[in-house]
């Protein structure tokens, strides 16, 4: 085995390791219970349930990475983002492996209107190792959020470069080559994109949306079927046929795609409204 544990295989020795230490402590049978307890709440979506309990084993562990970081999880389930935060800093400094706390931490920071923190989050996460490609990928979406657009696509090339199995990369780089006005090497891309990864939805889409940028509206229209015939119950890929549709003038074929959508996305306004003719 690799001398580097997966991010899955750490947070299981993490867990295991917290639970052997729970068990450790005074009364630590009905500490390794509440533990038990407040993961069985949080699987069942019961956060807010969950969080007293985690509170009280971190009275007593007051430093215990992974009880930080489950208290970091269930305050922004619960929609404290400032708390989530904080309790997520004190992973970063405590944790031997603090990207755990990532991409949590940026993306509280941005839930409390703070981009400039929300940045230096994803930049700090995306330094901690900087041969991870998915820290970088956090990054790079985090500053497209903000419009970043040149920095975000200098890191998802370097991404796609480095490890083209990241699809995600690919895509989001064509997608930030679209709104930055380079719509044939969007397309270009896109394609690139769905050869390495035949069968891949998104790719054709990026690729459909930049075709129909450079005034090809029969080629991106056969590129968004395809895509909605390989995620026939993905909204998105039907809205996107959809609006293509639409903006071609091709109401009735329009008004049928946005009546899927509605079924898919019940109350979905634009597909409401669009879906009936005149």
């Amino acid at each position: 085995m690799s001398a580097r544990l997966s991010a899955p295989l750490l947070l299981l020795a993490a867990a295991m390791a917290a639970a052997s230490s729970l068990a450790g402590l005074s009364g630590g049978a009905s500490s390794a219970g509440l533990w038990s307890r407040a993961k069985d709440l949080s699987a069942r979506g019961r956060d807010a349930e969950a969080l007293p309990l985690v509170r009280a084993l971190l009275a007593g562990t007051p430093d215990e990475p992974v009880l930080l970081l489950e208290e970091a999880k269930l305050l922004y389930a619960t929609g404290d983002s400032a708390g989530a935060a904080a309790s997520a800093e004190r992973v970063l400094l405590l944790s031997a492996h603090p990207t755990e706390a990532c991409p949590l931490l940026g993306n509280a920071y941005h839930r409390m209107g703070d981009p400039g923190r929300a940045l230096a989050a994803h930049r700090r996460c995306a330094k901690l190792d900087p041969r991870d490609p998915v820290m970088a990928f956090h990054y790079a979406n985090a500053l497209e959020g903000y419009g970043r657009f040149e920095a975000a696509s200098r890191i998802y090339a370097g991404i796609w470069a480095s490890s083209p199995g990241l699809a995600g990369a690919g895509i989001s780089l064509a997608r930030v080559l679209l709104r930055q006005g380079r719509a044939a090497e969007a397309a270009r891309l896109g394609a690139e994109v769905f050869r390495h990864h035949p069968g891949l939805a998104g790719a054709l889409v990026v690729e459909g949306q930049a075709l129909a940028a450079l005034g090809k509206p029969g080629p991106a229209r056969r590129r968004l079927e395809a895509a909605v015939r390989l995620a026939p119950a993905h909204p998105d890929v039907q809205r996107q046929l959809a609006r293509l549709l639409w903006d071609s003038g091709e109401r009735a074929a329009a008004a049928e795609a946005y009546a899927r959508l509605a079924a898919l996305a019940p109350g979905d306004a634009e597909a409401a409204e669009r879906s009936r003719l005149p």
